[in-house]
């Protein structure tokens, strides 16, 4: 059920230390690769092309790794046309789509779909001969919800008309146009980020998730653009993203050009929803320099906003907090990096529509030298409700989610049916805010290729989206979205970890040694499959995701019951068949499927002998991500 690491960012997050990677969009600056319409992307073509596009490598991904935008969206359609050339299969009917997300949508924000047909790729490509049938124009609009990935795709051309034009070829064509502010783009502008582009039967297209790039060693930006998820603003002489030996996280460090002597110049921005239930907001960086001077000096500032747009607008400031901090070479040792903050924010203090605050990073060098000065891993304090635990819909038993909040995010699986077969989705790791009523938005990954005790390595690939509204932490509404599937689940929260939380969702003390066993568990020899151990209040609750012995996905769980370190353990092990996606089999009906024999010498190492129906396979697991907010253990 797990990728290997390198090959899943989500992952990678969940196998790092610092929980404050969590929240913060692109804190350690993500390679980025900058494209223009004489040097486009593999596989693709840029044409009429205002500003730059860029790839961008981003947790938030929806299919492998990277994201595709326009740097700087206009006010029509004639700009800014992503195109590709496609072949087309005599007799098929002929559409395309992709899937969208903004973290500042509105009204006045669309998207166009395009299709002109050719009998010939050179036509195609030269754009001359162009068949009568085709070149509609599909629009629409992308009011949605901010940060969420949603499906859109053209209107669908029928394979009969296409073959008597004979149209061989398709060149399709999207584009996004901004006419949000008085029919004008807004300033700063709007971020539309493109993904999983496909054809016919939801066929990928070449390089449609923009995974064939190759990122330079430096990537400049200038004025309202900014590395993903950052806006620049008061800019001197612009500022980098480069490759340094010395950066901390992801390769990659921030400095500005030109440093000028006062902080009213060179200003990196980020406006960020404040999480339900936090207490407080601080935010820090890490800063590296040649040369630390009393003349070098770093602004770190936090304004407090009511809501987005405001926040984006710098308009309805509630209040303002700043914190300088000089690079005095007494404190700070040359080329080592160190980590600075601002003084604690406490959120009771603030009005209480207080709900976005916008946080800044700019810095100064009154000697004139410009001395570099480098910027990695910019973190907050904040921190999201913790969620762990299983969650379903009274309405439809027997299926369901494990959440878990891990240090650096929200993961889970789903467990469920599709096509009388079990069903289970790997929810990969959520890292932005979760604000209780806003809805936020995970990527679902499927398994393929497995047998039982010999899973598929690299055997996860897309299956669509998980879009979350929690309303508190035992209520939210779920909703799946993949290509040919959705359902609702109006969900709560069904079990209570051990040592974690209440129905009011305060921490509580634990009552057992043992409660650290709760978390997701793996054999390292066998990755792809695995074990989420929930300690409950009244025992250990134990799920297995893997595959049976025919490839088919396997999910199974147990009985509640109690446990302790270094005793042998039983669990029977249930599971079900001939279910559909929205009609599961209700728990009444399950079946035996075997039991699972585990003994924990610890509460992160165990050893295991699984047998059921499908086989035998004996494990010696590891946990391999902790439940946020319990007690290490050893």
């Amino acid at each position: 059920m797990i990728r290997p690491i390198a090959a899943l960012s989500g992952l990678a997050l969940l196998a790092m230390t610092p929980a404050a990677l969590a929240v913060l969009t692109n804190p350690g600056f993500a390679p980025e690769a900058a494209f223009t319409e004489a040097d486009p992307p593999p596989g693709w073509l840029l044409r009429d092309q205002e500003d730059r596009a860029l790839i961008s490598t981003a947790e938030f991904a929806f299919s492998e790794a990277n994201v595709f935008r326009f740097e700087v969206l206009q006010r029509g359609f004639g700009a800014n046309k992503l195109e590709q050339c496609v072949p087309r299969a005599s007799g098929e009917d002929f559409d395309f789509g992709a899937w969208l997300r903004s973290p500042n949508p509105a009204d006045g924000l669309s998207a166009r779909f395009n299709i002109e047909f050719y009998r010939s790729e050179d036509d195609c490509l030269d754009r001359e001969d162009r068949l009568s049938i085709g070149n509609d124009d599909f629009d629409v609009d992308l009011d949605m919800p901010p940060n969420v990935w949603a499906p859109f795709r053209s209107g669908r051309y029928d394979g009969s008309d296409l073959n008597s034009a004979n149209a061989q070829w398709a060149r399709v064509s999207l584009r996004i146009r901004d006419r949000t502010d008085d029919g004008d783009p807004s300033d700063p502008p709007r971020i539309v980020y493109i993904d999983h582009l496909t054809g016919p039967d939801g066929e990928l297209l070449a390089n449609g998730n923009f995974s064939d790039v190759d990122f330079p060693a430096l990537v400049e930006f200038d004025e309202d653009s900014g590395p993903l998820g950052w806006t620049m603003r008061d800019l001197e002489d612009g500022a980098v993203v480069e490759a340094r030996s010395f950066a901390r996280s992801q390769g990659r460090v921030f400095r500005f050009n030109q440093l000028t002597e006062n902080f009213g110049a060179n200003k990196l921005e980020q406006c960020l929803a404040i999480p339900s239930g936090s207490d407080s907001v601080q935010l820090s960086t890490w800063v590296r320099t040649p040369s630390p001077s009393n003349d070098l000096g770093v602004r770190l500032n936090m304004d407090f906003f009511p809501n987005l747009e405001d926040c984006l607008s710098r308009e309805n400031r509630l209040q303002r907090s700043d914190s300088d901090i000089f690079l005095n070479p007494d404190n700070f040792a040359a080329d080592e990096w160190a980590r600075i903050q601002t003084t604690s924010v406490n959120l009771a203090e603030l009005p209480a529509d207080a709900g976005f605050v916008r946080l800044r990073v700019s810095a100064r060098d009154t000697s004139g030298a410009n001395t570099p000065l480098f910027f990695d891993d910019v973190a907050t304090n904040l921190t999201n409700p913790n969620l762990t635990g299983p969650w379903f819909d009274p309405a439809t038993r027997g299926q369901g989610f494990n959440l878990q909040s891990a240090p650096n995010g929200l993961f889970g699986f789903f467990y469920g049916y599709q096509d009388g077969q079990p069903l289970w989705l790997y929810v990969d790791v959520y890292g932005g805010p979760i604000v209780y009523g806003e809805t936020i938005d995970l990527a679902l990954l499927i398994g393929t290729g497995g047998t039982f005790g010999e899973p598929n390595v690299p055997g996860l690939r897309p299956w669509g989206r998980l879009q979350v509204r929690f309303d508190s932490c035992t209520e939210a509404e779920m909703t799946l979205v993949g290509d040919e599937l959705s359902q609702t689940l109006d969900a709560q929260l069904g079990g209570i970890v051990n040592g974690l939380q209440l129905p009011g969702c305060r921490v509580i003390e634990p009552t057992g040694e043992e409660t650290g066993a709760s978390g997701a568990w793996l054999d390292p020899s066998s990755v792809g499959q695995g074990y989420n151990f929930l300690a409950t209040p009244f025992g250990l609750l134990v799920y297995f995701y893997g595959y049976t012995a025919d490839g088919q996905p396997l999910w199974v769980f147990s009985d509640v019951q109690p446990f302790s370190l270094n005793e042998p353990l039983r669990f029977e092990l249930l599971g079900g068949r001939d279910g559909q996606f929205d009609a599961p089999v209700p728990p009444s009906e399950l079946q035996t499927w075997g039991h699972l024999d585990i003994t924990f010498e610890s509460c992160t190492e165990a050893t295991a002998r699984l047998e059921g129906l499908d086989g035998i396979d004996e494990q010696s697991l590891v946990m391999f991500a902790r439940v946020a907010g319990l007690p290490d253990c050893d």
